[in-house]
């Protein structure tokens, strides 16, 4: 069986095929997916919601402000890319408690109950609200026992890809592909 047909057209698809197969290439691809991921995570923060669509559990002590963001707004805003290199990438956040998000429940980072350890109790500082003058005040608050925090998952679990992520990474695949096939 013979094939017939425009050849220097197939050779000219399979080059433009093996180049963005290169390295360079892929990187290109794999930072346009960070960058969407941040996107995606920034979103989380504004609708308050897990990657699944789930609301974030309230705050335990309301202070005025959304769930996660605090006087500084560093968890929210420092998220960044941390790895690309065009087989595959890694997002982190930039503040070390991020990780006590996903909840502790009543253990602590040791894997110990989370007690008083030199007095009768625990105590915290709670943000309770706003001056007359916008200054932020608190109020000490004593507690024997905590329940630690609950889970406030800001990126997908392991595995576990939501179809909204997916689809938007499919349109940023779609979308690289077509600005680099012609190049």
């Amino acid at each position: 069986m013979a094939l017939k047909g425009d050849l220097a057209r197939l050779d000219w698809y399979v080059k433009r095929c093996e180049r963005l197969g290169q390295p360079n290439s892929m990187r290109s691809l794999t930072d346009n997916l960070a960058e969407e991921a941040l996107d995606l995570v920034e979103e989380r923060f504004a609708s308050q919601t897990d990657p699944y669509g789930k609301r974030w559990p309230k705050k335990v002590f309301p202070d005025g402000r959304s769930v996660l963001v605090g006087k500084t707004t560093h968890l929210r805003r420092g998220w960044k890319q941390t790895r690309s290199d065009g087989k595959g990438f890694r997002i982190s956040p930039s503040v070390t408690y991020a990780k006590y998000t996903k909840g502790t429940g009543l253990w602590g980072p040791s894997r110990k109950r989370i007690v008083p350890k030199t007095k009768k109790a625990l105590a915290f500082s709670a943000v309770i609200g706003k001056t007359k003058g916008g200054k932020w005040k608190s109020k000490k608050l004593f507690m024997r026992s905590v329940k630690g925090s609950p889970p406030r998952l800001m990126t997908p679990l392991k595995g576990k890809l939501p179809a909204t992520w997916a689809g938007r990474f499919a349109d940023t695949c779609a979308d690289w592909f077509r600005e680099n096939f012609d190049k």
